[in-house]
């Protein structure tokens, strides 16, 4: 590739980076009911309508939340690579604001197995009982299933320290905290096979 063509596409990517900063500058600003300076408002929502048209209405507090914590993951996961490009081909993160990030986008995935056993009796029969989270990092996903099923006893593994560290405090600061148990242990070391 020339060095032209090089600049153009470094320039087309960048369009799309910008584009993404400024969806969750927005959704931060829906989030907390607040406005920008006008001129940076007016070019934000231009930026936001010219790759998602209507931009952020239609979606409600929670899905905003949801968004907003998407991004700040994304966000927070490619500058710790940016900055950390000689890092080991592991999972490194250790900012508590990107774990956490990762751990509220995580509890979509619950609500969309929850709003699936609406009309799926067999899995509905299944949120009861005990509730396996492997990988369960701050522990968010452990503490929406343990909110949205009042039945389940849930259990989150996780291997990475830091990440354990934010889900004993969030899993502590909740009113599900008798329900939940975080474990520091590698899911290839479960031993309650029949569980």
């Amino acid at each position: 590739m020339d060095f032209p063509t090089f600049q153009a596409e470094l320039r087309r990517i960048a369009g799309h980076v910008q584009a993404f900063a400024a969806i969750g500058a927005a959704a931060r600003l829906s989030q907390v009911k607040q406005h920008a300076h006008p001129v940076v408002e007016a070019r934000l929502i231009a930026a936001v309508e010219a790759v998602l048209p209507g931009g952020l209405d239609g979606l409600d507090a929670q899905q905003v939340s949801d968004a907003l914590e998407h991004v700040t993951f994304l966000m927070g996961e490619a500058t710790e690579l940016f900055q950390n490009p000689d890092r080991p081909p592991a999972w490194v993160l250790r900012d508590p604001a990107v774990l956490q990030a990762l751990g509220q986008a995580s509890r979509q995935n619950v609500r969309s197995i929850v709003t699936l056993a609406n009309d799926r009796p067999r899995l509905a029969a299944s949120l009861a009982g005990r509730f396996l989270d492997v990988g369960t990092g701050v522990g968010a996903m452990a503490l929406e299933a343990a909110e949205l099923c009042p039945s389940l006893h849930v259990v989150g593994l996780d291997i990475w320290e830091p990440s354990l560290a934010l889900a004993r405090a969030n899993v502590a600061a909740s009113p599900h905290a008798a329900r939940v148990e975080i474990r520091a242990q590698n899911v290839t070391q479960l031993d309650e096979l029949a569980a």
